[in-house]
């Protein structure tokens, strides 16, 4: 699950899983593939599936009428891409941030949303890296809101963004909360060609995949 694990510590967390797993009385994962795999490695029942879906509620008091457009004071003819999420360090990991800033920073009328909790280091990466892309009016800093209130708020953007790179069989077996909020704010996705989001993706028909990690095709 963790890129970097020690070999001799993940076969370990490997034995551990073969030797206990089977003795559930169930298992319950996050996606098809990652079911398929528990069952065929660890020798278990296919496991049920339940999807990181939020619940579909009205907006929560104070969320009724704002909207990320509304709240940044885009005009509807402004091009908007929204993240939602934690956003982590540009060089901690997999999560292309500075791609997705970059990509979207080469089109001029573009803007983007990147809501979600941050770090001070983060934040200060990511400033400097706009600054860099001299795009600081077009790349927006929203602070996390409340669960149940994303999909609402996130209804007037243009498309949802999600880039993930897979250093780990998790990342790419399995399916994230944001395709959800994503698809059922009915928003078109420009996303990571992974396993699980690929196949979300093509029941979904809302989606372009992609594999590159040069910034002229992520902008294109």
């Amino acid at each position: 699950r963790r890129a970097g694990t020690k070999p001799a510590m993940a076969k370990w967390i490997i034995d551990q899983e073969k030797t206990y797993a089977p003795l559930a009385t169930g298992c319950v994962t996050v996606s098809h593939a990652i079911a398929d795999t528990m069952q065929n490695d660890l020798g278990v029942a296919r496991p049920t599936v339940v999807f990181n879906a939020p619940i579909v509620l009205e907006a929560p008091e104070g969320f009724e009428t704002r909207t990320i457009r509304a709240d940044l004071g885009l005009s509807p003819q402004t091009p908007l891409f929204v993240f939602v999420g934690k956003i982590w360090e540009i060089a901690d990991g997999n999560q292309k941030i500075d791609l997705i800033i970059r990509g979207v920073c080469r089109n001029p009328e573009y803007h983007l949303a990147l809501i979600g909790p941050l770090s001070d280091l983060a934040k200060e990466q990511i400033e400097k890296l706009v600054e860099e892309e001299g795009s600081q009016a077009r790349v927006h800093l929203v602070p996390p809101i409340p669960s149940e209130a994303i999909i609402h708020y996130i209804a007037d953007a243009d498309a949802g963004i999600y880039f993930m790179w897979p250093d780990t069989r998790n990342i790419d077996l399995t399916i994230p909360n944001k395709l959800f909020e994503f698809s059922l704010a009915g928003l078109p996705l420009v996303v990571t060609d992974l396993t699980s989001t690929r196949w979300f993706c093509t029941i979904a028909g809302n989606a372009v995949c992609g594999k590159s990690q040069q910034v002229e095709e992520v902008a294109q």
